[in-house]
């Protein structure tokens, strides 16, 4: 996201609406990204179904924002998104280098067989 980012903050430098929608989203990004992964823990903590809510509420804010900017870049972006949301854990490494077909990283990201 953050090289969508950039090169859409590049686009609409001129824009000063769009580059100050682009900025805010982003934060609202950077926010959700954090928020979701708070609430989801305290939700499973305390059993709470307030929290639970925040979390789905900040899902799909980073959903949201996600798909504008792949909208916003337009071509296969969107193709690139719905793959990469496909994507198992176990697809990718530490670094973000996709697994071979076929194989899959374990725990200490090292490639092994798909099982």
């Amino acid at each position: 996201m953050r090289i969508w980012y950039e090169r859409l903050s590049s686009k609409y430098r001129y824009d000063e609406i769009m580059i100050c929608k682009i900025r805010n989203d982003w934060i609202d990004y950077m926010s959700s990204l954090k928020d979701e992964k708070v609430f989801a823990y305290l939700a499973s903590e305390l059993q709470d179904k307030k929290r639970r809510g925040d979390q789905i509420t900040a899902t799909r804010k980073v959903l949201a924002i996600e798909s504008g900017f792949a909208e916003l870049i337009g071509g296969d972006a969107s193709s690139v998104l719905k793959k990469a949301r496909d994507l198992n854990f176990k697809d990718v490494n530490r670094e973000g280098y996709l697994a071979p077909e076929g194989k899959e990283f374990d725990f200490r990201g090292e490639l092994q067989s798909k099982k």
